[in-house]
Parts: C-alpha cells; structure tokens; sequence
C-alpha cells in the first residue's frame, strides 16, 4: 500500500468522523510562536505554577513520574524489537503519546482517576495485550511466509491500538485550561496540537455531561502525528493491517484480532485498578465512586445501630469473629435506601443502580467482599444456639465482609454470634461480570454527620500476610530503562554433571555451600576475597506502583520488600556483598542471592527467625517474579566456583541469578573476579 494511500484512508475516515464536529478544534490558536521571529532575547523568570495547575512535562519525566520502567521494560520484551528499531520506531511513538495525554486521569472517579492515570492505563493495556498476542501467530489465518515477514508489523500495531485506544479521552472527556504564553488562560484541544504546543501548565475539568462513546471515534485523527513516517511506511507494507487500524481507531470496527486483545487487556488493566489501584482523585472531579458511596452507607449504618441488625433470627447479618455474613438481596437494598435518603445529589445526577447484581459486583470489584471463586454470592447455613438449649437454622444467600473493611479498629467488632456459618459446598453463585462499566453512576453527595471516625476509611484490598518490614521503593528514569548486556546474554557453556539439589533448598541441604559451614565440618570453609563494600546508588525497583497487571508476572508483594532490602541495604553500606560471609555477590552474569542465606538473613534484619517452609514460601515467589533467570529447563539454581578454592570439594556456591541488576542499581559493583559460572549453567 503506497503512503499516499493512507493519507487518503485517513482522510476518509476523517470525513466521515468529523461530520459536524467543528467545535473540536482549537478556535485560533495554532500557532504559539512566529517561525519567522528574530533570534529571542533572554526570557524572564518562568512564573510559579498555579494551585490546581499541573505542569506540562516532557515524556522522560512522565515516566519517572508514573513510575513506568517496569512496563516500558515488559513492553520493550514483547515487541522484541532490535536496539536501534526500538529507538528509532517505538520511543518516538511512546513519548509522543506521553506528551499528548501527560498527567491526564483516565476517568473522573472510575478507574485510574489518579493524575497520570491516563497513561498508565494505556501502558498496562500494551503490556497486557503484547504478552496475550505471544500465544498467537499473526497475522492469523496467513501463509507461515507471510507470518514470519508480517509478525514484527503486527506487534507494533497491537501496541499502536492499545496506545491510542484511549487517547481521544483528552479531547472529548475532559476540559483542560492552558496557560498561554502571555499569562491568559486558554481552553486546549488536542486536535490542534500537544499541551506544550500551547503553554507549560493546565487545569483538569469535567464537565457535567458527556459522550462517552466519542473518545472512541477520535484517535484515528491523531494516528499520524503519532508514529514516524518512516514508521507509517513499514507498516504499510501489510495493506490489511493498516485498514485494520484505521477501522478499530476511528470507532468503525471492533479491530478484528487486535481489537480482541485490546478489549482483553483493557478489562484486565481496570479490573487491577478498581482492585488495588491509587485511589487519589483530581480536586475537580465531581462524582464520587459508587464504591465509597456503599461503603460509606454501609459503615454509618453499623454505627448507627437497628439499621442493620446483627446474630439473631431475622437478621441481616451474621458475624463470626472474622467476617459478616450479610443476607445479600435485603443489604442492597437497605444500602440503596439510605443512600437514597441521605445522599444530597446535584440535579440530574443519576440514582444508584437498581439491580442489585450491579452493587454486589461493584463490592467484588473492588475486594470489599470476599472473592467466592470469581463470585460475590456464597450459600450458606447459619445456626443460632439459644439459652434454652435450641437450635435455629436457615440457609441464606450472603455477601461476606471481612471485618476490617467495616469498622475502623478490632476494639470496635461485633460480638460473635452465638452458633456458626457454614458454607454450603458446591453452591456459589455466581454474579455477571463480563463487562465493566466505562464509568459508574456517581454525584456530589453529602451525608449527614455520624459517629464514624474518618480515619477508618480503609481501602479495599488483600491484607499482606508477611510480619516483614516496609521497605520503600524509590523512583527510576527512563533512560535506566535498556536491560544490561548480561540479562541479554548469558553464557551457555558446555553442560557438566552436577550434584543433586532441590531447587527449593531446605536450610540441612544447601548448608553444604562453601560459605556457609556445617555444624559438623571442622574445616573453615575456604573464604572468598573481599571486595570493599562501597555504598552504591540504588535505581529504584522497576514494578509499578499499584499496577499488577494480569498475566504479566509480577513480583509478589514480599518479594518486593526482599530486593527493597538489598537495593537500601547494599546502596546504603548495611549489607556486605562480595566478602566471603555475604549472601550477596556480583558476578559477570548479573547478581548472586546464595540461598537459603539471604533470605535468613532478611528475616533476621526483620527480628524474626525464619523456619523452612517460609524460605520456600519466598523461594518460590522469586522465581515467578520475573527478576530470576532459570538454569536448565527445570530449576533456577546457579553455580558458580570459587576459583581460587584449596579444597576442590568446597568450591561450589549455588543460589538465584538476578541477571539485570541494573534494574536496583545506578552503579552495578564490580564483579566478583574469584567467581565464575559453573560449566554446567545453561540459562533458560
């Protein structure tokens, strides 16, 4: 397909996208700066940024700011692009989105309302969709010739689709104030060009109504001034694909295969989100969330006693020291009824849901409830014991609440009931939740005082079952984002015979290493040489905040915590790394956690003495992390020699390869010179 031809299907297809919409452009202001001005004087000092103004950044400091290294890394891996295409044909396209969305929300009060939601979403979406379209071979139904020369054109337009999905949002969802370069305050749309075309701050507005259909007819308008020409002309090559794309991106198909991957990919981005996602919305927003709007009723309910009564016949809930179990139809109820008649709602503002299927889902959604294999609805048999010495039993259909999402301390539960709940096996319920809603019904609500304390407003979420620390993790710059030479290539040497190990090492079996002596072993174990241990600049943990994303492996909370640990331990000078007694060494290959030391020794700097199936426990959730290499197809143990060992016995090590360290440290330390890869090391 000739370029001119897509200028043509563009224009097309911008015809007919248009129509009337005339309004959409920005009204005689397209040019900031003349082209033909003398060379400009110093400027005076930039003015402060306003309150409520958010400055207008460039792509890398968006990055940094949304904490986005994990999924460029991830996205960067799926393409499987070459260093220099990746530059030339993917930066330019991510940026360019990234500076045309900025810290825009990717709704008011729904999912990823946060500044910078926008372009996380859009991020996740691509990662998501990337790895998903791995199991396929595209373009599929095309000759295997075709799909070995095609293959590369297709990723790159699932990341295109999943890009730009979104990013008609700016223009059609949102009001955005610019401030121009003479001071005055402008309305921005982006037809007309980038915000920092314009000015070097903005205000994000909402508007009271809105179409929420048309941001999907507009990002076939900004497709070109998106991806680089040279680009547009790759892909043209593949006529369908760009006929796909136009189709999907102007609203007018659902995108065939690609359109597929994207909607799969969007639902799993803001299912994450409304699950564990940042909750902080712009000042402007005018909606509440539906979820607040229940959890708040149903909390005030509770405190203020006789709504919901509790532990006897007729009630509505059951408690059981651990949950309340409440009768799921008369609680939806109850909550719409006090919303109803409590909440204060801006005229034309929209009632609660009046399916009660809605509200339950909206409790699963966002982990109020507890999850009964992908249903909010459990079966259950309850029992009261009265003092007379009988028994009354009803099987009920109930939603199940954990306490701490009700009340705001343990001081402050419900009795127990007298009796039990028991779950009826095999009779779970389950809700329809095959679509989210693009935005749920909200408003402007006020509620009348009640004895809650506000501080107990706890977000929904799984509750960590790990005693360890909090170890911060501190922010990352895109140009950290190119995995080092060592997590690309790893040495494959000639395999050798190696002893037999679990890769789950009990403490009595890996205790054999060289560094750490049996209790019988009279011999010291030969120490390795010391390397001096200099504080080194952490870089940050590449995993996005709030953001596990479906099927991409992401590292396990706890796991976070561990390479927190060793990123502040070894950048901050607390914990040795090359020295004979360390569990940490630097090796060509990347970084070497000797196991099962390291992770003794992070429950100790913890306070607490690990047993061995909580070393498993961590064990296992580093090798789903993604920061660990396999060696051999079925285990992630590495061994390395001590080179300079007296006793050739003693001189094998064994532990877990971190490939790309560059990923926790600015300054990677120096490599262990006196360790080398066993031969028998065959990276997966």
């Amino acid at each position: 397909m000739p370029f001119s031809t897509i200028d043509q299907l563009l224009a097309a297809t911008l015809a007919g996208s248009i129509g009337g919409g005339a309004w959409l452009f920005w009204h005689g202001r397209h040019n900031v700066t003349d082209p033909g001005a003398p060379e400009a004087i110093p400027a005076p000092p930039v003015p402060s940024i306003p309150a409520g103004f958010l400055p207008v950044l460039g792509a890398s400091d968006l990055f940094s700011e949304i904490r986005a290294d994990a999924l460029l890394f991830r996205i960067h891996q799926a393409l499987g692009f070459a260093p220099e295409n990746h530059a030339r044909d993917v930066l330019p396209l991510l940026n360019q989105v990234a500076e045309f969305v900025q810290l825009l929300p990717a709704s008011e009060s729904h999912h990823h309302a946060n500044p910078g939601g926008l372009l996380t979403h859009i991020l996740e979406v691509a990662a998501v969709a990337l790895l998903q379209a791995e199991e396929s071979k595209l373009p599929i139904g095309r000759p295997t010739e075709e799909q070995l020369k095609y293959a590369a054109r297709w990723r790159y337009g699932i990341l295109v689709a999943a890009l730009l999905h979104d990013v008609g949002k700016p223009i059609a969802d949102v009001l955005i104030d610019v401030r121009l370069p003479n001071g005055a305050i402008g309305l921005w749309n982006g037809l007309g060009g980038k915000l920092g075309d314009y000015g070097d701050c903005y205000r994000v507005n909402f508007p009271l109504k809105r179409d929420y259909g048309a941001h999907q007819r507009l990002p076939v308008m900004l497709l070109k001034a998106m991806i680089p020409p040279s680009t547009m002309q790759w892909l043209a090559d593949d006529p369908e694909l760009v006929s796909t794309l136009i189709a999907y991106l102007s609203g007018e198909s659902d995108g065939g295969t690609i359109g597929k991957l994207i909607k799969a990919a969007d639902g799993k981005s803001v299912a994450d989100n409304l699950l564990r996602g940042n909750r902080t919305r712009f000042a402007t927003a005018r909606q509440v969330p539906l979820i607040e709007r229940m959890m708040d009723a149903l909390r005030r309910m509770l405190a203020e006693g006789g709504q919901l009564p509790l532990n006897r016949e007729g009630a509505t809930g059951f408690c059981d020291g651990t949950d309340i179990w409440f009768v799921a139809g008369t609680l939806a109820d109850k909550v719409r009824a006090y919303l109803d008649a409590n909440e204060i709602r801006e005229a034309g503002a929209a009632d609660l849901p009046t399916d009660n299927s809605r509200l339950f889902d909206t409790w699963l959604d966002y982990a109020a409830v507890r999850d009964n294999a992908g249903a909010a609805i459990w079966k259950a048999a309850v029992t009261l014991d009265k003092e007379d010495g009988r028994s009354w039993s009803q099987t009920f259909t109930l939603l199940r609440f954990p306490l701490d999402k009700l009340y705001p301390n343990a001081g402050t539960y419900p009795q127990s009931l007298n009796g039990r709940v028991e779950v009826v096996a095999g009779a779970a319920t389950h809700t329809a939740v095959d679509q989210i809603p693009e935005e749920p019904q909200g408003s402007t609500l006020q509620l009348a005082p009640a004895p809650v304390d506000p501080s107990s407003e706890q977000q929904p979420g799984p509750v960590s079952e790990s005693p360890l620390p909090e170890f911060s993790l501190t922010p990352v710059t895109l140009e950290e984002l190119s995995p080092s030479p060592a997590a690309v290539e790893s040495p494959q040497p000639t395999p050798m015979p190696l002893p037999a190990a679990d890769e789950f090492l009990d403490a009595e079996e890996s205790a054999s290493l060289a560094m750490i002596p049996l209790p019988h072993q009279a011999e010291e174990p030969t120490p390795l040489p010391e390397i001096p241990t200099a504080p080194v600049t952490p870089a940050g943990l590449r995993v996005p905040q709030n953001s596990v994303i479906g099927d991409i492996p992401q590292p396990d909370k706890d796991i976070e915590r561990l390479m927190a640990w060793i990123q502040q331990g070894i950048g901050g000078g607390t914990i040795s790394y090359n020295r004979a007694s360390a569990c940490i060494h630097f090796v060509k290959e990347g970084m070497l956690l000797i196991s099962p030391k390291v992770f003794r020794e992070y429950y100790q700097a913890a306070g607490t003495e690990a047993d061995t199936t909580q070393i498993k426990r961590l064990q296992k959730l580093l090798q789903k992390s993604g920061y660990v290499a396999k060696n051999r197809p079925n285990s992630f143990l590495h061994y390395y020699r001590i080179t300079n060992a007296k006793n050739a016995d003693r001189s094998l090590v064994t532990g877990y390869l971190v490939t790309n360290p560059g990923l926790f440290f600015r300054d990677v330390p120096e490599a262990n010179a006196h360790l080398e890869a066993s031969a028998g090391n065959n990276v997966a």
